[in-house]
């Protein structure tokens, strides 16, 4: 069953404008409940003492730059561990995992592979056109783009709100 934040999500076709509804769902989370980890689609995560394994934090859910959507789009509960395949599954539209993996594309600075994800065929490679290609190449990486804490997170968001957006708006897409 689709909810209003899955449509919203599907019906993105610019870059641009997906990487800035996920810029702003990663600053709308509520940081007493979630913690940024690059690494991590989203997913239920606990903090333990190395060495007798006492809790010392209370559990929290750890997001990476799309976990931000799936977690401001509502598409997976706080306690649920779920990754882009299992969003799509969940919603029954393909097109929300490949915006999800697009995202991920961007957070790691590969910006071609994000923008051939934004393209709604599910099997066939796509060529984007020359000029596109190089502008898309043209942009550097993102400097903070393995982030475990909320600074890191924020030096991401804001790189990407203040040099990536506007190159990507800049190029069309």
């Amino acid at each position: 069953m689709r909810n209003e934040g899955s449509k919203q999500l599907a019906a993105i076709t610019k870059l641009s404008e997906l990487v800035t509804l996920a810029v702003n769902d990663a600053r709308g989370l509520d940081r007493t409940v979630y913690v940024p980890r690059y690494n991590e689609w989203h997913g239920r995560r606990y903090v333990f003492d190395g060495d007798d394994h006492r809790l010392i934090q209370e559990a929290k859910c750890a997001v990476c730059l799309a976990g931000a959507v799936i977690a401001g789009r509502e598409l997976a509960g706080i306690q649920q561990t779920i990754c882009p395949s299992d969003v799509a599954d969940s919603y029954g539209d393909y097109r929300l995992y490949r915006r999800l993996m697009a995202l991920d594309s961007v957070r790691l600075g590969n910006f071609y592979a994000a923008a051939q994800q934004m393209i709604d065929s599910r099997n066939e490679p796509i060529a984007l056109d020359c000029r596109l290609a190089e502008a898309l190449r043209a942009i550097d990486a993102p400097p903070a783009a393995t982030f475990d804490t909320w600074s890191e997170f924020e030096q991401h968001l804001t790189d990407l709100e203040q040099r990536v957006i506007p190159a990507l708006e800049a190029a069309g897409i």
